[in-house]
């Protein structure tokens, strides 16, 4: 192990003593919050949980103002929905600032279960923000946060045993993986960040891999967003210009609706999705500009192209895995250049919003054709930009959303759609979308079903309900209509899809919480004949998923799932899994040690009949690993208050499987039928 390796690790053992933490409760709510938030998502769909767990937990313990917020700060809590927002500004001005939060109660739209999921997030005051900034409130009100984590897997994998001829291993680094994060935060409004973090196998011998830093300070008078350093952009429903997660399919109807923030600083450790560079928005509550410039390295590989370059050579693949372990992916490192500047213009006028949005992007290298019938249309070259314009609004009870846009090769794509509120206990929300088959994204990231960030070739018509039909029992459930013009891959000719799902949630009290969710899916994938001829048949897949919580008491709750999936494909034999797990979660007020601890068994047939779970880490990480083929799993999470302003986490996962002699494959492989993983987290705040 390296030196610096052993030095993070003894400075995250060697803190003693144990006292009080008065955060825990706000820990607590915050992880509850976002299971509350993964149960209605799609499985397997790629959500920033770590961006909104910083989120919440921020809130949890600087709560928003409702007399001052804005409407994108109550969006970030993902629980109000548009209406409702517009309900709140109508009620301040009509009867002036609320004095107390019970007020909310007479705000129109408002019902009970939705007061109380936001309580612990919001306050009311008469002020905040910079109208009373000085340099003395900065220092005494300011916040550091300093971040340390170390984790690795205790079976050997391939890339770490020496070759017998060499000696040498193909893992450069070290078994341990390492994390580093500073935070300064005063309020909303400023924030400092560096963030170092190095993968298992990555060498330190230049330093941490993965290197980043921001500057961002907000509504500061005219100056509403600058952001210096690494950030992500948010613009309109994602389909122009958004580089960030966000949410997919959902159950949950505020989820459906983009809610964009403009410029954002970058937080996370996904070394693909962020600019590098400065963007700054000016304006006032009526109209804004925004303009944006980033320049930074991309992994890449090459081949030989004679019609597109000079030097016979072109990209033939943008690497976005970050991993950087072997003299291979060393190799393939920062060895393309991508700049991209964008500008956008908007005005907004209460909750309607209109603006426009452009964004261009080239790089030192031509991208090379790619020869695959399906995709046909691509974008290949050294550059390319879009243009799009979006809106948005409150209507009454119905909120309106849509964007259109345009890619350089003059080929178009939309999403529009609303939320609207039919009832105060029923909602329903309906989006449609199209994308041309030779649309070319620059940066997207959209609600679809064929691939979000590079939309293309698909129609689709999607709808949404939420009802409460009781306080004890509430439904939600979606259906997704969706057809493809083009070839896919892996499907030679023109094909449709569908998606349904219906959940039953019933909460007779605080200790008790039960849903229940349905899901079939039905689409296309080829059939290869006499191993020549491909044809598209039909493959079905069926889910059905059994959730109970207890909470016997105010420091135990018990979480059980039971989950079946079964998929056929046309003229095959039935593939079939299933996923049942516990988990024990204790956490005492007053005491300084947490547990959380969950044992599943799973089973599955082949990779189409997986099944995956959202689970606990350690505080800003999170993971949803896909449960495929026969075994357990068990993972144990522990958090230590050692002092007030410090706390310890440490976290160890255990796959054991009954089905296999090795584990992944490549440098990743493992000999045996066990792979155990373990993390060590410990933070200051002062």
């Amino acid at each position: 192990m390296k030196w610096k390796s052993k030095l993070l690790l003894f400075f995250l053992f060697g803190w003693k003593g144990i006292s009080l933490f008065a955060q825990e409760e706000s820990n607590a709510l915050v992880e509850q919050r976002i299971e509350t938030i993964s149960s209605f998502l799609e499985e397997g769909s790629e959500v920033d949980y770590s961006s909104l767990t910083e989120d919440l937990t921020y809130f949890a313990r600087h709560p928003i103002n409702l007399n001052t917020a804005d409407a994108l700060s109550l969006q970030s809590l993902f629980v109000l929905s548009d209406t409702q927002i517009n309900a709140l500004f109508k009620h301040i001005n009509s009867f002036g600032k609320l004095k107390s939060i019970f007020e909310l109660q007479s705000v129109v739209g408002m019902n009970l279960p939705t007061i109380r999921w936001i309580q612990p997030f919001v306050y009311v005051h008469e002020d905040d923000g910079f109208s009373d900034f000085s340099f003395r409130r900065l220092r005494e009100e300011g916040t550091h946060d300093i971040m340390l984590r170390s984790k690795r897997t205790l079976q050997e994998q391939a890339g770490f045993i020496p070759d017998p001829t060499t000696g040498k291993s193909n893992f450069l680094g070290s078994e341990y993986g390492t994390y580093m994060r500073y935070r300064f935060q005063y309020r909303r409004n400023i924030l400092v960040g560096m963030t170092f973090e190095n993968d298992i196998g990555e060498p330190l011998r230049n330093g941490p891999d993965f290197k980043s830093a921001s500057l961002f300070i907000r509504e500061a008078k005219a100056l509403k967003q600058l952001v210096i350093g690494d950030y992500q952009v948010q613009f309109g429903q994602g389909l122009t210009c958004w580089n960030s997660m966000a949410f997919g399919k959902s159950s949950f109807s505020v989820q459906v609706k983009r809610n964009a923030q403009g410029l954002k600083p970058y937080s996370s450790v996904n070394e693909s999705s962020f600019f590098r560079g400065v963007g700054v928005t000016i304006g006032n509550k009526f109209l804004s500009a925004t303009v944006f410039a980033s320049r930074r390295k991309l992994d890449a590989t090459f081949n030989a192209d004679t019609v597109l370059t000079d030097d016979g050579m072109a990209v033939s693949s943008i690497l976005l895995g970050g991993l950087h372990r072997t003299e291979s992916e060393i190799a393939k490192k920062n060895m393309l250049t991508e700049i991209v500047s964008g500008e956008n213009i908007q005005v907004q006028k209460g909750m309607w919003k209109l603006g426009t949005v452009a964004v261009q992007r080239s790089w030192s290298d031509s991208i090379a054709v790619r020869t695959d019938w399906y995709a046909n249309g691509k974008f290949t070259g050294k550059s390319q930009n879009a243009v799009g314009i979006y809106a948005e609004g409150v209507w009454q009870n119905v909120s309106l959303f849509g964007e259109v846009s345009r890619s350089s090769n003059n080929s178009w794509a939309y999403v529009s759609g609303l939320t609207a509120a039919l009832h105060s206990r029923v909602s329903a929300t309906v989006l449609l979308r199209n994308f041309n088959q030779d649309f070319q994204s620059v940066y997207s990231n959209v609600i679809a079903e064929g691939n979000s960030v590079f939309p293309s070739n698909e129609r689709g018509v999607y709808a949404s309900v939420q009802a409460q039909l009781s306080k004890k029992i509430s439904v939600n459930a979606y259906t997704d209509g969706v057809q493809f013009p083009w070839l896919r891959y892996q499907v030679t000719g023109p094909s449709s899809f569908s998606d349904n799902l219906i959940q039953f949630n019933y909460k007779p009290d605080k200790k008790h919480e039960f849903y229940a969710r349905m899901r079939i899916r039905r689409t296309s994938i080829d059939r290869t004949v006499l191993n020549r001829i491909d044809f598209p048949v039909d493959k079905l897949s069926q889910q059905i998923r059994l959730n109970f919580i207890f909470s016997p008491t105010e420091s135990l709750k018990l979480h059980s799932r039971l989950e079946f999936v079964k998929t056929n494909e046309e003229g095959l034999p039935n593939e079939s899994g299933y996923l049942v797990f516990q988990d024990v979660i204790w956490k005492k007020m007053n005491v300084p040690i947490s547990v959380t601890i969950r044992y599943a068994l799973f089973q599955s047939d082949t990779w189409n009949a997986r099944l995956y779970a959202y689970e606990n880490d350690v505080l800003y990480s999170y993971s949803i690993p896909a449960y495929y083929g026969k075994g357990a799993r068990i993972y144990g999470i522990f958090k230590f208050d050692v002092r007030r302003n410090i706390d310890v986490w440490f976290r160890i996962a255990k796959w054991t499987y009954t089905d296999r002699d090795f584990i992944s494959s490549g440098n990743s492989m493992i000999s045996g039928f066990r792979k155990t993983d373990c993390t060590l987290q410990m933070r200051m705040q002062f």
